[in-house]
């Protein structure tokens, strides 16, 4: 009886695909994941590990007790403050403490009116009496005055003498009103400031406002003003020392002429008593 051969079993397939699986080098991970995902991932890799489940397992333990002490010591320190609020005497004064130096310091009320645009414009505004811009306001209103504060006479007294007296007795002229004309052509002239005067108060406020006093003071000590000053002071000086020297000179002669006075009487009176 003829031998058969034997065949070959056929090879499972799943088989051959498991062994394929264990002997295929593995892929890397090309997957996008998004900044969300890859937070997620980084924080349960860090709290925690994976179970055979494939479930993370959390490490983390949350002392109840010291969060308990936390919010009673959170609470107590608001009640103390919603007391303190309540009570103005336990709460310190805070004006009390801060020092303030605006009252001690002298202030100047500066009025400027001007026209822009057609229209008449007055500021008023309060500066410290020490700015550039105080003392350029005040020294360019020296020469107006201010008739609206004045109060308006009617009449002046004026002494007159009785005829066949020496006696005087005072007599009220009155005083001529001024018209409506007058009042509105000088109203808008006492204390309109010129062009000039308010270019000044403008480059005053703004040094006060750069602080650039000292600097100006240091660096304009050879500008062009300050040359013109001291050539005013020597010639003042000198006009001094001339008005000085003329009038030692007039009380030389004086004395001089006084000398030859009493040394002539003395000679004639010498002379009247030889005769005799």
């Amino acid at each position: 009886m003829p031998r058969q051969k034997r065949t070959a079993p056929a090879p499972n397939l799943r088989n051959l695909k498991q062994k394929q699986r264990k002997t295929a080098p593995e892929k890397p991970d090309t997957q996008v994941r998004t900044r969300g995902q890859k937070f997620k991932e980084n924080s349960a890799l860090k709290t925690g590990h994976s179970l055979p489940n494939g479930l993370l397992h959390d490490d983390l333990r949350v002392d109840v007790d010291e969060i308990f002490q936390s919010l009673q010591k959170s609470g107590a320190d608001d009640w103390a403050l919603l007391v303190r609020s309540e009570d103005p005497e336990a709460q310190p004064s805070k004006e009390e403490t801060v020092p303030n130096n605006d009252e001690n310091e002298e202030k100047v009320r500066i009025f400027t009116t001007y026209t822009f645009a057609g229209k008449l414009v007055r500021e008023e505004k309060v500066v410290d009496a020490n700015s550039a811009e105080a003392k350029a306001y005040l020294n360019s209103t020296t020469g107006l005055t201010l008739e609206e504060n004045r109060p308006h006479k009617s009449y002046v007294t004026v002494l007159r003498k009785v005829v066949g007296t020496d006696e005087e007795k005072p007599l009220r002229i009155k005083l001529k009103r001024p018209s409506l004309i007058d009042k509105f052509l000088l109203g808008d002239k006492k204390n309109k400031l010129s062009t000039l005067e308010k270019s000044r108060l403008d480059w005053a406020s703004f040094v006060d406002k750069k602080k650039l006093k000292d600097d100006l003071a240091i660096h304009n000590k050879g500008g062009y003003l300050e040359k013109q000053d001291f050539l005013g002071r020597v010639e003042a000086k000198r006009d001094t020392q001339y008005q000085e020297a003329r009038e030692l000179d007039r009380q030389r002669q004086w004395q001089q002429q006084q000398q030859k006075a009493v040394s002539h009487s003395s000679m004639s009176s010498l002379k009247g008593g030889g005769t005799d």
